[in-house]
């Protein structure tokens, strides 16, 4: 039973991750075209896209440069979140531009595309704590379970630091509640002397 748990558990991980490497190679290939002033493959050079959509030409490998940056984002497991929400914002714009600009649907039904796996790749690598992704350090050892010894309450552990002193936030005891409601629903101030 335990195996057949942990294996329910990898499949759509493994997925995720799929989706993720998928991505990420689409656009480590075709991100580069954005960077050159001629034609590529026979296609018409970016620049010249992007100045006939209404944007300047240094703004082709600006968008090129952004998504190869989420490209190399998406490989990396814990920054793969960052890497997807960039994406969804780039491909939020292209979209709206090919509508804007009343471009066929066959020309760039790929924008479309690209922007719900984008989505479903950010869904899929939500962070549990928005702050993960941005950390640098090592990552922090989870704590969802009540059973810890830093957090025997089931608070998560947590700091403040000032001008570099990092000191432990107390946890909030049964003793330091704020107002509490009684059976039909007033609000009670508990007694903070109580029990001193």
């Amino acid at each position: 039973m335990q195996t057949q748990m942990k294996q329910t558990r990898i499949f759509p991980r493994r997925l995720s991750t799929g989706l993720c490497w998928f991505i990420a190679i689409e656009f480590f290939f075709f991100a580069p075209f954005k960077f050159s002033p001629v034609g590529v493959l026979g296609w018409p050079s970016y620049f010249v896209k992007f100045v006939a959509w209404g944007y300047p030409a240094w703004f082709s490998p600006f968008i090129g440069a952004c998504e190869l940056m989420a490209a190399v984002l998406l490989l990396l497991p814990r920054r793969r979140f960052l890497g997807a929400v960039i994406l969804v914002a780039i491909l939020t714009g292209a979209t709206t531009t090919h509508i804007v600009d009343h471009d066929m649907l066959a020309d760039h039904f790929t924008a479309p595309i690209e922007l719900v796996l984008a989505g479903i790749a950010a869904l899929t690598q939500w962070p549990a704590d928005w702050r993960e992704p941005l950390r640098l350090g090592p990552r922090m050892p989870s704590s969802d379970s009540a059973t810890d010894s830093d957090s025997s309450n089931g608070h998560l552990p947590s700091s403040s630091s000032v001008k570099g002193v990092t000191e432990a936030i107390p946890l909030i005891s049964s003793g330091d509640q704020f107002d509490q409601e009684d059976r039909v629903g007033n609000l009670v101030h508990p007694d903070r002397n109580r029990g001193q």
